[in-house]
């Protein structure tokens, strides 16, 4: 197994991907440069896709799986099948290959994705819409620096974590990563955060009723390019040690695990 150093200036060849989500994403970046990318609408594919999706991003640059020096992951949570399926491929491809492994919670990404992508998005609720526009896809002053994200988990639960950007610092984490319904989430979030994710549009009325505001796609979507960034801003803090051992976030057990300790004696 290499055992270099990611940092902002390597010349090294990174792949990143995310499947947590129906829409999954690969990217592959140098020198905090995103060379080339796709995003693609899984709708239960992951499994079948993501390998092609690999393979065609790489092919796109002229590159072979072979210049890859190292992966980063979206660890979930989120889909069971999304979330395995990713997990298998980087553990498989850093094995075969021998380099190193950063995990990063599909979340994570997720909030960093309301920095990249806020230029031109907007916010809405059931009264206001608002518009940021300045070039460097900073938030205004007047929105909240606090960001929930939410994946749905079907029913009235969902996957949640709350953060706060910290400009060129990276993001802090407000509420970290956890399994919880939309009624106590909303209990526990200040009145003036913003949420996103595919769980925020699951239950936009609930959450405009409560007051608060809900962004529009893609803000708000896991990305690959949002890993990069992640990683390259925070050198080896989320590498993971021991590849083997290492396992997602599914953060709650799948409905086939539920029913079958439901029907054991």
């Amino acid at each position: 197994m290499k055992n270099h150093f990611l940092s902002s200036s390597s010349s090294d060849i990174y792949l990143a991907f995310d499947t947590s989500t129906e829409v999954g994403s690969v990217c592959i970046c140098q020198n905090r440069k995103i060379l080339n990318s796709i995003i693609f609408s899984g709708q239960g594919r992951h499994s079948a896709d993501l390998l092609s999706k690999i393979q065609e991003v790489i092919d796109k640059e002229e590159l072979t799986i072979a210049d890859i020096q190292g992966v980063i992951v979206g660890e979930g949570p989120g889909s069971f099948t999304g979330v395995r399926v990713a997990a298998a491929t980087a553990k498989g491809l850093c094995y075969s290959l021998g380099v190193p492994l950063w995990a990063v919670s599909s979340l994570r990404a997720s909030a960093v994705s309301f920095d990249m992508y806020s230029e031109g998005s907007m916010h809405v609720n059931s009264e206001k819409q608002i518009t940021p526009s300045d070039s460097t896809g900073r938030w205004r002053e007047h929105c909240s620096p606090n960001i929930c994200v939410l994946f749905d988990a079907r029913g009235n639960r969902v996957y949640a974590a709350c953060y706060r950007p910290k400009g060129s610092v990276g993001t802090e984490t407000i509420l970290a990563p956890h399994s919880t319904t939309i009624e106590s989430i909303l209990l526990a979030c200040e009145v003036s955060t913003i949420f996103g994710g595919d769980g925020a549009h699951r239950h936009f009325d609930q959450i405009c009723e409560a007051g608060f505001q809900v962004v529009m796609h893609p803000t708000g979507r896991p990305t690959a390019e949002a890993l990069c960034k992640i990683v390259m801003d925070s050198g080896n803090k989320f590498r993971v040690e021991n590849i083997l051992a290492w396992e997602p976030k599914y953060l709650r057990v799948s409905s086939a695990e539920r029913l079958k300790k439901e029907k054991a004696p």
